[in-house]
């Protein structure tokens, strides 16, 4: 009966990449959420925020008001960007 000689890179090359395999498996993807402005039509000093996930599914939408001409600033565009964050972490 012949043995089959121990090959310790070989295994250790094995163990690797099954580690790296089930690491991957693990990682969900992260859903894909955008938003977009909307005029609102009944008050003209606000805007209505939409956010769709990739299959264009409304799935939040929000009333800012005081935006003037459609300009944000960075803090209100700050704002926008945790709303979708705690959009997606309620599809997780």
């Amino acid at each position: 009966m012949k043995s089959i000689p121990y090959n310790p890179t070989k295994n250790l090359l094995n163990m690797a990449i099954t580690l790296f395999a089930l690491n991957n498996k693990q990682k969900a993807r992260k859903p894909q959420v955008y938003w977009v402005i909307d005029e609102n039509d009944c008050d003209t000093s606000s805007v209505i925020i939409k956010y769709f996930d990739e299959n264009d599914a409304l799935l939040h939408q929000e009333v800012i008001s005081g935006l003037t001409n459609g300009i944000m600033d960075e803090e209100v565009v700050l704002q926008l960007n945790q709303t979708k964050e705690r959009v997606i972490k309620t599809m997780i």
